[in-house]
């Protein structure tokens, strides 16, 4: 736990209780790995030319974050909310128990996966993919207007649920 964190190396391995960036910036030429019970990505820069993987049992909160990676991202994690975030990679996969996402914006070259056991809130972001996947019990979309609240793919799109709730919401698969 640190008030700022400005780290950069080859390769990056972190295990904490609590990881707190506080517009901190960790970058790495290779892989980065991280492991803590909560974290808390706060105006922070995790950015990666290779993979970026995190673990949290607890909390992760992305509030004005940047993920980055130049292949992959996986987050696993027991709760994620990320607001005014973008998360960037060839590869996105997250799993979670509850996800809110609140003015975000998510690109995938390749796949955009989210996996959410309980419930995905989505409220005002754009999440783009060539293929995207939405798995959760409970899904729910609520937009500003449509042109806020965006699932774009450049192949196609699964949204698995129990339960889909949408508002103003803009959907596109431009598969051939």
């Amino acid at each position: 736990n640190a008030n700022s964190i400005n780290l950069q190396a080859n390769i990056i391995d972190i295990s904490s209780n609590n990881l707190n960036t506080n517009s901190g910036n960790i970058q790495a030429l290779g892989n980065i790995n991280i492991t803590s019970t909560n974290i808390y990505n706060q105006n922070g820069t995790i950015l990666t030319n290779e993979n970026l993987n995190i673990n949290s049992t607890g909390f992760f909160n992305n509030l004005n974050g940047i993920l980055q990676a130049g292949k992959d991202i996986v987050l696993d994690l027991f709760n994620f909310e990320s607001d005014n975030s973008t998360i960037q990679a060839s590869n996105i996969d997250i799993k979670t128990n509850n996800l809110n996402l609140s003015d975000s914006y998510f690109q995938a070259s390749n796949i955009l996966d989210i996996n959410s056991i309980n419930k995905i809130e989505l409220k005002d972001n754009t999440l783009i993919a060539n293929k995207l996947n939405l798995t959760s019990k409970d899904i729910f979309i609520d937009g500003t207007n449509k042109t806020k609240n965006i699932l774009y793919s450049t192949g196609d799109i699964s949204i698995n649920s129990n339960e889909l709730v949408t508002n103003n919401l803009l959907v596109q698969a431009n598969n051939d």
